[in-house]
């Protein structure tokens, strides 16, 4: 019994279990984002040379992906244990309407910014002006994600709710939104480097951190709502 019980404890059977765990959920993540991956690879585009409204509409997809990949990395976390199939799919099934629409009004909202940027780019000087909304627009809805998709994945609350509590945490806990940045850097400058086989796991590892970095604000939130308030993801 104890030699058995080393062979699943120790740490090169413990690390190979991360790895595969990583990779399994990294590759799920980006085969549902197959069509960002398309069009940013130049495989797809539109006519013209601005597919930037192409790269919007397909953001759509990741909002749901992304929620069931921090679902799967924060019950990592939290029972060291998994059956990354069954739960990233699990998690994208319950949870794929509450974060679909999250995901369309923010592409509502970066395709009205570039509109925006295409009329003001026709009719005055400060394009560059637009396109740095535009840029910024997309880092701050990225960031918010990493606030409210956690919220999504662990939690049923009226969707209200989850925009104040990501906004009140954004601020209380902004180290959350640095770590992401910190993180997205650090892998796209590796990556630039050679380091390709970082892409491997890069989606897994940053939702691995961010919902490391959750774990007390979820703790909290979790102690707030009564036992029906929580997603069932857990059990």
């Amino acid at each position: 019994m104890k030699v058995k019980k080393e062979f699943g404890e120790g740490p090169i059977f413990i690390a190979t279990n991360y790895i595969w765990w990583f990779l399994v959920g990294n590759f799920y993540f980006w085969l549902l984002n197959m069509p960002m991956l398309l069009v940013v690879l130049g495989i797809i585009s539109t006519v013209g040379s601005d597919n930037t409204l192409l790269f919007i509409i397909t953001l759509l997809p990741m909002a749901p992906a992304l929620t069931a990949l921090l679902s799967s990395m924060g019950k990592i976390i939290r029972e060291k244990d998994i059956n990354m199939t069954k739960e990233f799919f699990k998690a994208y099934k319950t949870n794929f309407v509450e974060s679909i629409i999250f995901g369309f009004f923010q592409v509502i909202i970066l395709g009205v910014l570039y509109f925006d940027r295409a009329y003001f780019a026709a009719t005055s000087s400060a394009a560059i002006l637009q396109i740095v909304i535009l840029v910024m627009a997309m880092i701050f809805l990225a960031i918010i994600n990493f606030y409210i998709l956690p919220i999504v994945s662990r939690f049923y609350l009226k969707k209200m709710q989850i925009v104040k509590l990501s906004i009140f945490y954004f601020f209380r806990r902004i180290h959350v939104a640095a770590a992401a940045l910190g993180i997205l850097y650090l892998l796209w400058t590796i990556s630039l480097k050679g380091g390709s086989i970082i892409l491997l796991f890069s989606a897994s590892i940053l939702c691995y951190i961010v919902m490391l970095f959750h774990t007390n604000t979820l703790n909290e939130i979790e102690a707030r709502l009564q036992p029906e308030d929580t997603n069932g993801l857990d059990a």
